[in-house]
């Protein structure tokens, strides 16, 4: 069709237009001049400004419900008792439309659920669609990019820094048991097997909870907690690599301005995380958050080992996380929630030394 031609979008509907919005952004990037009328327009007053503008295309959209395909199917008489549908061509689409019904009405095309500008761009080009069926080509966001520390008020500024001085010097003869705890996990994430390790991993049992020096002195493991075994470990690479090769990521934004989606995990088992992820991931999302177990935030120490738990929360250890991490694709934001609480400073801790945004 000629780009000298006006496309008319049309929502035959009382209040659904975000699908046409979505088509008549891209329609303007691609050239086209475009009319976009809102929602509840008579059938009438569609097929008059397709007549006033001389359009070579209608694009009319419409949810599924009691009496639409009446009203679809009279929609299509009118336009051809008119004249409208020797040179114009009309399009219905929405999330429940077929093909095959747009087809029974008599239109020229059917666009549903998942339908994307280039598909309707096709249509009207009289061409077949080039789709990318590679997935979408994601990066990393900066979601701090454009941010930074400077105070368009100087008085506010001073008064911060004065309070933020104060407070540092307060804390600077302070400490606790989680900060204690957080610089021998530092030691025993950097220190080679031997003496000094092992003299570091005692003093953090010590300093720890009875629950977490169970485990570690007597292997106890805490109420509803059990190891993964190397069974499922091993199904679990597996399964992060057969996803990885077949998975074809979205993106759900249509302009980069659109929001940073996140979405929350802690199912309580690592093995449920990583297929939460993946499958969040592959529709989109932009970054994951790992959340854990209240009860953490109440008791002095960390487990270690891939460890599954039966209620809310995926425990934080070195090991969980980072088995966790490794599944993550390259262009995935990855926070590790700290809570307010009695480990904070080693959740931190770990977060950054494992690779945390």
């Amino acid at each position: 069709m000629n780009k000298d031609k006006k496309i008319l979008l049309a929502p035959l509907d009382p209040v659904h237009d975000i699908g046409l919005k979505i088509m008549n952004r891209a329609l303007k990037e691609n050239g086209y001049e475009t009319i976009l009328l809102p929602p509840d327009y008579q059938p009438e007053e569609i097929i008059k400004s397709a007549l006033e503008n001389k359009v070579g295309a209608v694009l009319v959209s419409r949810t599924l419900g009691y009496g639409v395909a009446e009203l679809l199917s009279k929609f299509i008489d009118q336009a051809e008792a008119v004249g409208l549908r020797e040179n114009v061509k009309i399009a219905i689409g929405g999330m429940g439309i077929r093909v095959e019904l747009a087809q029974e009405l008599g239109y020229d095309a059917g666009f549903g659920a998942g339908t994307v500008p280039e598909q309707v761009i096709a249509f009207i080009e009289d061409r077949e669609p080039k789709l990318d069926l590679s997935g979408a080509v994601k990066s990393k966001k900066n979601i701090t990019d454009g941010f930074n520390y400077e105070y368009a008020d100087k008085k506010i500024e001073a008064l911060l820094d004065k309070i933020a001085e104060k407070t540092l010097a307060w804390a600077s003869t302070k400490t606790s048991k989680a900060i204690l705890r957080a610089e021998l996990r530092r030691k025993l994430m950097e220190l080679p097997d031997g003496p000094e390790k092992d003299a570091a991993k005692q003093e953090y049992i010590q300093l720890s909870d009875e629950k977490i020096r169970n485990f570690y002195q007597n292997g106890t493991m805490p109420p509803y907690t059990r190891p993964l075994s190397d069974h499922e470990m091993s199904e679990l690479a597996k399964y992060v690599k057969t996803t990885k090769d077949q998975m074809r990521m979205k993106k759900l934004q249509k302009v980069d301005k659109n929001p940073t989606v996140f979405i929350q995990y802690g199912t309580g088992c690592p093995f449920m995380d990583v297929a939460h992820i993946k499958l969040s991931e592959s529709w989109g999302a932009d970054g994951v958050v790992h959340f854990d177990p209240s009860w953490s935030a109440r008791t002095e120490g960390f487990l270690e080992g891939y460890l599954t738990h039966e209620q809310d929360g995926t425990i934080i250890s070195p090991e969980n996380l980072q088995v966790i991490k490794a599944s993550l694709e390259p262009s995935t934001l990855w926070q590790v929630r700290a809570h307010r609480g009695l480990n904070t400073p080693e959740t931190v801790l770990l977060a950054g030394k494992i690779g945390a945004d």
